[in-house]
């Protein structure tokens, strides 16, 4: 999706600016005064990866939608007033797949986004920026070099944190009533104790059991903040009240949001920069108040759900962020909404039916 030389020009010059409750982009001092409206939509990896091999959904409603996906982005498209680039978290998702494909995954990136990335500026507030990869085989090498090397580093402090945790657990189980209960809370001090990083998929399963579990004992039921998806339809201050109310209602011990966050994340968060020290936050009271969805039906889901995080420290940040992943799509509407952030978070089908919507809008005619 090739961007004429001019607007490729013109691109490069631009530098995004993340605020509460404005995103735009302001040109690098040379030329201040000069400004240029561009549009920045971010495409999560699965949507991706249909709009390369659209065949294999031959027979899936989604068929359809990513069909007319591709129509509007290489026929309908303004190039020179539209940007799709990626991050290092579609690397991440390239890396974890099959080493054989590798090459025509990037090839394929490299088409769709014309070779643009978003990159975080080394500087406290992590402003995003935007620029040409010259070498996007280099570029994921050096990145695939680094996603290797913090793989197979724990952090001590955490694996700290997971044995008292689990040590307390192991002294509490014997004296609850329910054997369900004490078979889940087993299940998750070893989950704890574990060196294997796909426990982290086990630990996720077992909290969710939880969530649908009977009573403790006698009488006694552990009840779990619980909201339900439409709740993403409210306003931010409406979202925040329903929250907090949903978390004050509950067994847990904390009377809002903030108490909660402060006491369910297990290390400092204040030498992160703003924007991903919010996103975490808000992900915790996404999860806590079970507007969270995914299955979790393979070993690697923990790590998913890492890289999904990397696509919303990015894609929340730009004007559209679109997914074909129905958990994803919920988690960063819910995020969206907690943050009051202006991005707008599509499905492919949401964002082909405003598409076709806008465009008969502008027609003369309007057919």
């Amino acid at each position: 999706m090739r961007a004429t030389k001019g607007a490729q020009l013109r691109l490069k010059t631009y530098v995004m600016r993340h605020r509460a409750k404005d995103t735009k982009w302001k040109r690098t001092p040379e030329n201040p005064s000069s400004q240029l409206v561009i549009i920045f939509i971010i495409f999560d990896w699965n949507v991706l990866t249909y709009l390369r091999e659209p065949d294999k959904l031959s027979g899936s409603p989604l068929h359809f939608w990513v069909l007319a996906l591709q129509e509007i982005l290489f026929s309908w498209i303004d190039s020179k007033r539209t940007c799709f680039p990626f991050s290092t978290a579609h690397f991440a998702d390239i890396y974890h797949g099959s080493s054989d494909l590798y090459d025509a995954k990037l090839q394929h990136l490299s088409q769709i986004t014309d070779d643009w990335c978003l990159f975080e500026y080394p500087n406290p507030e992590s402003e995003l920026f935007l620029d040409r990869c010259v070498d996007i085989q280099a570029y994921f090498k050096i990145c695939a070099e680094h996603m290797h090397s913090g793989s197979t580093e724990s952090s001590e402090f955490l694996k700290n944190v997971q044995d008292n945790v689990a040590a307390t657990l192991d002294g509490q189980a014997e004296e609850i009533p329910s054997e369900e209960w004490r078979t889940l809370i087993l299940r998750l001090t070893t989950a704890l104790r574990s060196q294997n990083m796909d426990n982290d998929t086990e630990i996720l399963r077992i909290n969710k059991a939880m969530r649908n579990a009977g009573p403790v004992g006698e009488d006694v039921q552990l009840d779990f903040p619980a909201l339900s998806s439409s709740a993403t339809s409210l306003d931010p201050v409406a979202f925040r009240a329903s929250v907090d109310e949903a978390i004050l209602n509950s067994s847990f011990p904390y009377r809002n949001s903030t108490e909660a966050i402060e006491g369910l994340l297990p290390y400092d968060l204040s030498t992160l920069p703003p924007f991903m020290r919010s996103l975490l936050e808000a992900n915790v009271i996404v999860d806590l108040v079970g507007l969270s969805n995914e299955k979790l039906r393979k070993e690697t889901a923990a790590r998913s759900l890492h890289t999904d995080l990397q696509h919303l420290r990015y894609g929340l940040r730009t004007k559209f962020f679109i997914t074909a992943d129905e958990a994803l799509l919920q988690r960063a509407k819910a995020i969206s909404v907690w943050l009051d952030l202006p991005v707008i978070v599509f499905s492919i089908q949401e964002f082909v039916t405003l598409t076709v919507q806008v465009a008969k809008k502008q027609r003369p005619d309007g057919a």
